[in-house]
């Protein structure tokens, strides 16, 4: 088969048919035939069609449409498309080896392409990421290439043309093409974006694409997800480049769970990135004491890492070295004031130093947090330590399966923090956690909260505060602001915050109403808007504090529904049909110490009282075991006899 434009018509020639035409609809373009070629003229497609479509196809007599695979190959003319004005027409090949015509758009390049683009050389030279990529694909010879890497979440890419592209037939229909691409200290430094965050962990992933063109047409500007395998050996995960006076650039590349290229951007301090590839490891102390590390997220000091770590200063600090890891930056740092000599800096030498030393590491979220830049190597560190996971909240309501299961491959703890006999059947039975690797002590921050619950209540009883405080959803986190703001979590919060009956009871009884993301959504605060409800940066308020100051919660199925409830106030679990995110678990029934709502009318009914209901006061033991304040001593006593005990 031969494709080419004489004049403005196309020709199409060596088609063992007797009849061709187009289809549009219950409409048809019959093909004037001369001489066995077709004819297509401008003028005819004008009258057929001229509305921005998805591809029509050509069919033979038999009502059959065109297949290109029947035929031995099929060449396309430089430029076989036909163009007037604003009006263009294109003759492609589409995935399904179909012959199609396309009206004022850009034929799909994934319909050429053979979804095996795969990354097979990666190195650093001249202070660049190069990347070597193979792929496959029909009819068309590539001739120029781009690598596209976007800011997952974000609106922000960055494309890196190819210096060098080879392609060679395979047969007929298919060719083979390598490119080469440089991303250089220029791409990077765009997509960090104009706050680089040299001293906090960096929660961006930047997914690599590709495209191409040819020299018969213009392709579309869509993008093909690039492959990496997932049998990733050593530290070859690791790029290095040099990025300014003071810091290096780790790109950390990785297999995602679908087998994608994407990359982690990290800045290191360069006399950690020196300290590292030295090979050299010093201890941070020279004693002969066991070494105890508290973290959270790098950038936190205000719960169960930071209350663990103050009771382990109160009771071991001549026993033990006892360390908190915290980001320069951190808000939290006036929390930490009177501990000086017992903190380490995130990203620091010392950092390295701790990690490398540490007998315990005793961690809320992932231990990699630990490391000052995370890595395949860097990571093999943390396999060789004691590892406790004093968790952030009681699992029961959300699915974080993908987060914190163990397994053979990926440990995530030795041992692991629960606060009643049902969440650890839980943890056991779907987290892969063996029944001894599950300590039910209850988290550190209860005890504060017990503490204080007595004070806190005669304090605020008579406040009138309520706190909307929802979880995050997996998935969501990564999307772009237009696209946050399309979602039902958006809309559903968006309408409850501005809803006129809630401003109406707000006005009635002189309530102050706030309203917090979660961590993971804390990018979207400014998105939402209410001339009655307070939107809450995370920058200026602690959880703990908002918990305490707050007499009703509106939560969905956020684990503070129990620190609320175990200060003996209110929580009301709102959860319409269109929040029930799909990481959302049923509950057993009296699980939760609070009613579940499902519209906005049954949740404003249960703010016209403050009290808790006695009913589930009674119910508090299921979801604490201890109604006391020696959670802190139970994890430590725990902690030495398993792994501090000589």
């Amino acid at each position: 088969m031969y494709i080419k434009v004489e004049g403005s018509e196309f020709i199409l020639e060596d088609i063992d048919v007797d009849k061709l035409y187009l289809k549009y609809g219950d409409e048809r373009l019959y093909l004037c035939k001369r001489d066995n070629m077709f004819f297509l003229p401008f003028e005819d497609l004008q009258g057929f069609l001229t509305r921005k479509n998805e591809p029509i196809y050509f069919y033979d007599g038999y009502e059959d449409v065109i297949q290109v695979n029947q035929y031995s190959k099929v060449n396309f003319e430089s430029e076989a498309y036909l163009k007037e004005g604003k009006h263009t027409y294109f003759i492609f090949v589409n995935r399904d080896n179909h012959l199609s015509l396309i009206y004022n758009k850009r034929p799909p390049v994934a319909h050429l392409y053979n979804r095996d683009a795969t990354l097979v050389h990666k190195e650093v030279k001249n202070n660049a990421v190069e990347l070597h990529v193979e792929f496959s694909s029909r009819f068309f010879k590539p001739i120029s290439s781009n690598c596209i890497i976007k800011v997952r979440g974000e609106g922000r890419k960055e494309k890196v043309r190819a210096y060098e592209i080879q392609s060679e037939k395979m047969n007929d229909i298919d060719y083979k093409t390598i490119v080469k691409f440089q991303i250089k200290r220029k791409h990077t430094k765009r997509l960090l974006g104009n706050e680089i965050p040299y001293e906090d962990y960096n929660p961006m992933i930047y997914d690599v694409f590709l495209n191409y063109q040819i020299e018969e047409y213009t392709l579309s500007r869509g993008t093909l997800r690039l492959g990496f395998p997932l049998d990733q050996p050593g530290d070859e995960d690791e790029s290095w480049v040099d990025f300014n006076e003071t810091h290096m650039i780790l790109h950390k590349s990785y297999p995602t769970m679908h087998g994608n290229l994407s990359f982690r951007f990290i800045p290191v301090p360069k006399d950690t990135y020196q300290y590292y590839r030295s090979g050299t490891y010093k201890p941070l102390i020279e004693n002969n004491k066991k070494t105890i590390v508290c973290l959270e997220y790098p950038e936190k000091a205000q719960e169960n890492g930071f209350l663990f770590f103050k009771y382990l200063v109160s009771k071991y600090k001549r026993k033990y070295n006892i360390y908190y890891l915290v980001s320069k930056e951190s808000p939290d740092l006036r929390n930490l004031e009177p501990y000086k000599e017992h903190i380490v800096y995130f990203k620091t030498v010392e950092n390295f130093q701790l990690v490398q030393q540490a007998d315990v590491i005793c961690h809320t979220h992932v231990s990699k947090y630990a490391l000052p830049f995370v890595s395949n190597k860097t990571e093999a560190f943390l396999q060789k330590k004691h590892r406790i996971f004093l968790r952030h909240g009681i699992m029961g309501s959300k699915n974080v399966e993908h987060l914190y299961v163990n397994d053979e491959n990926r440990k995530v703890a030795d041992k692991l923090i629960v606060s009643s006999d049902r969440e650890k059947d839980l943890i056991v039975n779907e987290y892969g956690f063996e029944n001894d690797e599950v300590i039910i002590t209850g988290l550190a921050r209860f005890d504060r909260v017990i503490k204080e619950r007595r004070k806190r209540i005669k304090k605020f009883k008579n406040r009138k505060r309520i706190l909307v405080m929802p979880t995050w959803r997996n998935g969501l986190h990564t999307l772009s602001e237009d696209k946050f703001m399309e979602t039902d979590y958006y809309k559903a919060y968006q309408s409850l915050i501005t809803d006129p009956e809630l401003e109406k009871i707000a006005n009635q009884k002189q309530l102050i109403i706030s309203f917090y993301l979660h961590r993971n959504f804390q990018q979207f605060t400014h998105l939402f808007d209410s001339d009655f409800v307070h939107i809450l940066a995370q920058d200026n308020y602690a959880v703990n504090e908002l918990l305490a100051d707050n007499q009703i919660l509106i939560t969905d199925y956020s684990s503070v529904g129990l620190d609320f409830a175990l200060m003996h106030k209110k929580v009301v679990y709102y959860r319409p049909e269109e929040l029930a995110g799909s990481d959302m678990m049923e509950e057993p029934e009296n699980f939760l110490p609070g009613p579940i709502v499902h519209n906005d009318a049954d949740l404003f009914e249960k703010l016209q009282n403050y009290k808790m209901d006695e009913a589930y006061k009674q119910n508090l033991h299921l979801l604490y075991k201890y109604n006391d304040t020696k959670a802190c001593k139970r994890i430590a006593d725990m902690m030495i006899e398993s792994f501090l005990t000589d």
